[in-house]
């Protein structure tokens, strides 16, 4: 049996595999007659997912979009591993070294909704859908999860499988099918069942979802309940199945999971909202979501964290990000495999990729550039097939490999100087037309306008974060009511340690009251030119969002290598760089 786990060096993590270290970076396609499996191996990568599911049912219960062609548990009684061993053998045949971690939705057949009537609810395009705070759900897909490990660790793939990444919800990644919260009759049972294990009076129904538009707080608080239910049940759901695996597998293979988009799902209905709750789990070693979506996908726009990967790092948690990149070779679902999207739902820009490889090279490398300077994992999610085939498209590719492959424990010659925090309860005590309800997500985007590094954590980390970690500013995005917040305004002024606030009772959260407040702090700005910059890692990146000469300005001389080896040493560099163009620069 393939023994693994994460280990972590500095604020960098990589596999450990029988013994052997292996970089955080790998290769998976939905599509997998559409793999470019034989040349991701020629590139040296050795990682590879495959995505299997429990049942051939839709990820997406809005479209009804589906990517597998069978379920593994679609008759009752009679599992059919056929299409896991087909896809095993093709990453196997392309690269015989390979290690695999597969992608399991954990959703259930038809049989199962069809018998449990009172475990499921109700989606928009893909039917009834087994409801994610069912017990009856969670312990029956918990045989359907053993039975699948048990049949790959005695299989002969069982050297070549090194982790389990678990899915679920809608599009695998753990949000309710509804996205609605899992509102119906039959969450009523469960709803009770958590205000009395919480010494709170039971209901005889549901409340009532229209304060959640609210422009301030909640003032329902059986609403304010029902959202931190929403949300708590999915974090439990996660736990109880990683335990699963984890004890299956004797603790002796990776186990991890999508989950807490904190920073870009704001909806608390849609079950994001309780990371704090995984963070320090020991059946969980990584969490995982995809770069942001905000712009669009758009060249031009910071593509983000969705998790406040900070928090994940502090508490021994790997990011490891799904980088699936649009470029110039990319086919909408339909195009790729005919009858997928008979509708051609999935037509539609977010899948459209640049018009040009150049610009297919930028945004790769922009991708490649986010993740390497904020200690992320990743894997390249070439999600219908062939969208990085090209020879530029494979080097970048390589490069990213390369470049994970020799990073070492050092202390980071350019610190990052301002430490971000927010608050997950504020979607479940904010209506959505609240200000402070969407800032999690502005604080973003304003700070990709700063031309500065920084740290997001949850506001739950305050004071691991003071211990641990050396900052000059801290930045709240909270509401001044908070007990949290109180008592982490209380250390700050303990600790003589400078920060401000964003609330919805405070100055506009946006890029002048920011700049304004790090200035006056001697935080060091390296642009005023507004272009996406990233530092960190022993990485300088640069996306420029017009064309132009761009100045930047390092806090002290720095040795700088670009793109083509040469060696730099300055303490300010001036690039011209076309439009959506991005450089490079490994800072030693």
């Amino acid at each position: 049996m393939t023994e693994s786990r994460i280990i972590k060096k500095g604020d960098n993590f990589k596999f450990l595999i029988n013994g052997k270290e292996y970089p955080p970076v790998a290769y998976i396609t939905y599509f997998e007659e559409n793999n470019d499996y034989e040349k991701f191996a020629e590139q040296g990568f050795k990682l590879y997912s495959v995505t299997v599911s429990f049942a051939n049912k839709p990820i997406n219960s809005g479209t009804g979009f589906k990517p597998f062609l069978k379920g593994i548990f679609d008759t009752e009684n009679k599992p059919d591993f056929s299409s896991l061993d087909e896809a095993f053998e093709k990453i196997l045949n392309a690269c015989p070294d390979a290690y695999i971690f597969p992608r399991v939705y954990i959703t259930m057949p038809d049989w199962w909704i069809e018998e449990n009537g009172t475990e499921v609810i109700e989606t928009p395009a893909s039917g009834k859908r087994e409801a994610l705070y069912s017990e009856k759900f969670r312990e029956d897909a918990a045989k359907l999860l053993k039975e699948l490990i048990a049949y790959i660790e005695n299989s002969k793939y069982s050297d070549r499988v090194f982790a389990y990444h678990l899915s679920g919800g809608n599009t695998q990644e753990w949000f309710h099918l509804d996205l609605n919260g899992g509102y119906c009759e039959n969450a009523l049972k469960y709803f009770n069942k958590y205000l009395k294990e919480r010494n709170s009076a039971e209901v005889s129904k549901l409340p009532s979802l229209k304060e959640c538009e609210n422009k301030g707080e909640i003032n329902d608080e059986n609403l304010v309940r029902y959202l931190e239910f929403a949300n708590e049940s999915v974090a439990d759901t996660i736990e109880f199945f990683c335990k699963t695996a984890k004890e299956v597998l004797n603790y002796k293979k990776i186990v991890g999971s999508f989950y807490g988009y904190n920073l870009e799902v704001m909806s608390p209905l849609w079950g994001t909202h309780r990371l704090s709750k995984l963070l320090d789990s020991e059946n969980i070693d990584f969490f995982s979501s995809p770069n942001s979506y905000n712009g669009q996908r758009n060249l031009g726009y910071d593509w983000y964290d969705m998790m406040p990967n900070g928090s994940l790092k502090l508490h021994g948690k790997l990011p490891f990000m799904e980088n699936d990149i649009r470029t110039h070779l990319t086919k909408y679902p339909e195009d790729a495999r005919k009858g997928c999207d008979p509708e051609r739902r999935y037509d539609v820009p977010v899948f459209k990729g640049p018009e040009t490889e150049a610009l297919s090279l930028s945004a790769v490398n922009k991708s490649f550039a986010r993740q390497i300077t904020h200690n992320n994992g990743m894997w390249w999610f070439d999600m219908f097939g062939h969208w990085y085939n090209s020879p530029a498209l494979l080097k970048a590719a390589k490069s990213s490999l390369d470049a994970y492959s020799v990073l070492k424990v050092e202390e980071a010659i350019l610190k990052t100087e301002i430490a971000i925090f927010v608050d997950e309860n504020i979607s479940s005590n904010f209506g959505s037309r609240s200000r402070l309800y969407t800032y999690p997500n502005v604080i973003r985007e304003v700070m990709s306008k700063c031309s500065v590094p920084y740290d997001i954590f949850l506001l739950n980390d305050y004071k691991k974060v003071t211990e641990e970690k050396d900052y000059k500013a801290f930045i709240f995005v909270a509401s001044e009511n908070s007990e949290l917040y109180k008592s982490a305004e209380e250390l700050c002024d303990n600790k003589n340690l400078p920060y401000i606030l964003f609330s919805n009772e405070t100055e506009c959260l946006n890029k002048e009251n920011i700049i304004k407040f790090l200035k006056e702090k001697g935080v060091h700005i390296y642009s005023e030119s507004s272009d996406i910059l990233y530092v960190g890692n022993g990485y300088l990146a640069i996306h420029a969002i017009r064309e132009g000469e761009k100045e930047i300005n390092f806090p002290k001389t720095v040795k700088l290598t670009d793109e083509f080896g040469n060696m730099l040493n300055r303490d300010r560099i001036k690039i011209n760089m076309e439009k959506f163009d991005t450089k490079i620069y490994k800072i030693g």
